[in-house]
């Protein structure tokens, strides 16, 4: 005869609570029962709420105690536990342990068998070895990038045969294909790692958007695109706006410009800070002004300025038959200052011109070879003995000028009037200057001859 269902008639006929004479299931110790039942006909309380610590069965209302809490059940179950702790479940609710948790129950078997692991899988279970495991006794083996047959765990506790499987664009590792990438060797063929995603993607043409070289089909991503060079030198760029050639193709920044900063600026000669066009930073033109600039040595111009490979250069140069002045060479004059050392100015056309002698007098001119030549019966003009006149003031002593533009003392024509002049003659270009002998000596006898015939 079995005590427990006579005793549980008993203990609700003498009035107490259901839960109190209940039977509380299978468990380990059949004496709780029979203690919470005789507790309860010896008129003691009902017993502790669950989540409540206990020391046994008999101080709880559910009549269980499991790992020193009042348990909703028994929970003896494998992978089941009934405190926060394991479960993270409020204490006295029994309910699966976390995933990995060791369980007695659950045996440690090898990974080529496929079965338990040894741990609970955090749904009330014995956890298997996972699909894929390498099981049976073949080998999983790859030739290339191709995963050869053989033999894995399905997850659920069976050994499959798995079939040849080409992994490209991925790798193949250990017989197995691999499923992400973290690497550029991840990925086999004409693709690339994409970090982020974890994914083989294909490579990109010249002129696509890049982040590194392995994505680009050249090798080369510069200026954060990929190029068909690595485009590295100074002055370099792969952009169409710092380049003027298409996007995608490496080539010299455009004069003037430093996108990338590349050029330093220096004084004199150096680096204007700027990319010549050419594939270098550049240097200050040919003929720009340094130094002191210019300035004058007599009728000499001393020039300073860049030789166009970074040197600051002097170069002198005659500014005859001009002369030089704060730096620069006069181009006309008015003055004979503003004519070089053996040079007269012709104020009338701004031309230097070149000077034979000196007038010692106004009817002696001294040349520079030291000849002292008479110049009667004209004056001594700037070039020298003058040869015709156009006014009296041109003609020496009491000489006038005739209608043929020639001094003469007596006789010789009418004088020539001028507008302002004092009845002189005016024929001819003044300024002529005698230069040969046999023509003094013949205006000396056409005098000779004027005055005997007076």
């Amino acid at each position: 005869m079995h005590l427990r269902p006579l005793m549980a008639l008993c203990c609700v006929a003498l009035g107490f609570a259901a839960s109190a004479c209940s039977s509380p299931g299978p468990t380990a110790d059949s004496s709780e029962p029979v203690a919470a039942t005789a507790q309860a006909m010896d008129g003691g309380d009902a017993g502790a709420p669950t989540g409540t610590a206990c020391g046994n069965g008999a101080e709880c209302q559910s009549g269980h105690c499991v790992e020193d809490v009042c348990c909703e059940s028994a929970c003896t179950a494998e992978c089941f536990a009934c405190n926060a702790a394991a479960t993270g479940q409020p204490d006295g609710a029994c309910a699966p342990v976390a995933k990995g948790t060791v369980d007695d129950g659950c045996t440690q078997e090898l990974p080529s068998t496929c079965g338990q692991t040894g741990t609970c899988d955090g749904a009330g279970a014995c956890e298997l070895h996972p699909a894929g495991t390498q099981c049976g006794t073949n080998a999983p083996q790859c030739a290339g990038t191709i995963a050869l047959e053989s033999h894995a765990c399905d997850g659920a506790g069976a050994c499959l045969a798995t079939p040849m499987q080409d992994c490209a664009p991925q790798t193949c590792n250990q017989g197995r294909c691999e499923t992400t990438c973290v690497s550029p060797t991840d990925c086999v063929g004409d693709t690339y790692c994409d970090t982020e995603a974890g994914e083989c993607r294909p490579r990109l043409s010249d002129g696509k958007p890049c982040a590194g070289n392995q994505q680009c089909d050249s090798g080369n991503c510069a200026d954060g695109v990929c190029c068909d060079r690595a485009c590295t030198g100074v002055c370099e760029a792969c952009v169409k706006a710092s380049t003027g050639l298409a996007t995608g193709r490496c080539g010299s920044v455009k004069k003037g410009t430093d996108p990338d900063d590349e050029c330093e600026e220096e004084d004199e000669c150096g680096l204007t800070g700027s990319c010549d066009g050419q594939g270098s930073c550049q240097l200050r033109e040919k003929d720009s002004p340094c130094g002191d600039g210019a300035n004058c040595d007599a009728d000499t111009r001393v020039a300073f300025s860049c030789d166009g490979f970074g040197a600051c250069r002097s170069a002198e140069g005659s500014c005859a038959p001009f002369a030089c002045a704060a730096g620069e060479c006069r181009t006309s004059c008015d003055t004979d200052k503003d004519c070089a050392a053996d040079r007269i100015c012709n104020a009338p056309t701004g031309k230097c011109l070149v000077s034979l002698g000196r007038c010692t007098d106004d009817v002696t001119f001294l040349s520079n070879s030291g000849e002292v030549k008479r110049c009667e019966p004209f004056k001594c003009g700037e070039l020298g003995c003058l040869t015709t006149c156009s006014t009296n003031s041109q003609c020496a002593g009491g000489a006038r000028c005739d209608a043929d533009g020639q001094c003469v003392t007596t006789g010789g024509g009418a004088p020539k009037s001028t507008p302002g002049d004092d009845g002189g003659c005016s024929v001819g270009a003044p300024g002529r200057p005698v230069t040969d002998y046999w023509s003094v000596l013949l205006a000396a006898a056409v005098m000779g001859a004027a005055r005997k015939r007076r």
